[in-house]
């Protein structure tokens, strides 16, 4: 590495005492923090090239008084940036991390707010003749949606066949209103 590219430790001192903040960024791939005992401080960087933007970070400059931080900008661990371009990039990163964030969350709740709205199934009475009434016991009709199968119990399930929905010319919800009619069967 040429020296020019070397961060020497009179420009961490020069930078330390300045005061303020300097940007941060992490070389290494994976969650890197520092924690600074004298300031009461912790900084946790996301991996390097994180395309949210917490690779950067803006902190005190007083972290550079700090051995154990300038050993890691010493080592190439941390490097300090040239301040105002990469903390803005950085900011639209993370910006544009928490708004997708925000969207995803707006997402899953109408996702969850359309699906608590359904039923699971619920139970209807047998159609199926039974002497001269309906059987009447209760079957499992399953979801909220037009159902393509007749309510029929266990005993009756075989004649599901015999069975078709016909619209009955009267509005629900917005919606054709169904009902379920056995077809005649003829004998052979």
């Amino acid at each position: 590495m040429p020296v020019s590219d070397l961060i020497r430790a009179s420009d961490l001192t020069r930078m330390a005492n300045e005061g303020a903040t300097i940007v941060v960024r992490n070389t290494q791939p994976g969650i890197t923090t520092h924690t600074d005992e004298l300031l009461k401080q912790t900084t946790e960087w996301t991996g390097a090239g994180d395309t949210s933007g917490g690779d950067v970070r803006e902190v005190p400059a007083a972290y550079l008084k700090n051995p154990s931080f300038r050993d890691a900008i010493m080592r190439g661990i941390y490097v300090v940036e040239d301040g105002e371009e990469s903390l803005m990039k950085a900011v639209e990163s993370l910006r544009a991390d928490w708004d997708g964030r925000q969207q995803a969350k707006l997402d899953s709740n109408e996702t969850l707010k359309r699906s608590s709205n359904k039923s699971i199934g619920k139970g209807a009475s047998c159609i199926a003749p039974k002497g001269t009434s309906l059987c009447g016991n209760i079957s499992l009709v399953l979801g909220d949606e037009d159902n393509p199968k007749p309510p029929l119990c266990g005993e009756h399930a075989h004649m599901s066949t015999q069975y078709a929905q016909v619209p009955t010319g009267r509005l629900v919800n917005n919606k054709e209103e169904k009902t379920w009619r056995r077809g005649s069967v003829a004998a052979h």
